[in-house]
């Protein structure tokens, strides 16, 4: 299941947050699950945001243009 499921404009966009993918079970279990979605055509960039967490930091900016890019926010 994603971190969050966004109902908007008749679809789904869902959010997924990476946050400990410097973590090789993490990373292995991510790609899995990345693999699982996109034969279920859940596709990053498409209906799939996914933030990550840089040396243990949430780069918020990036998170807020991921959300103006799909139009869940207006601007920053």
């Amino acid at each position: 299941y994603p971190d969050f499921a966004i109902p908007m404009d008749g679809r789904w966009i869902y959010l997924e947050h990476l946050g400990n993918l410097e973590d090789p079970k993490y990373a292995r279990d991510w790609a899995i699950k990345k693999q699982k979605y996109a034969q279920a055509g859940i596709l990053e960039g498409k209906n799939l945001i996914c933030t990550r967490e840089y040396n243990g930091c949430l780069n918020m900016q990036e998170v807020a243009l991921k959300l103006i890019e799909f139009g869940i926010i207006d601007k920053l």
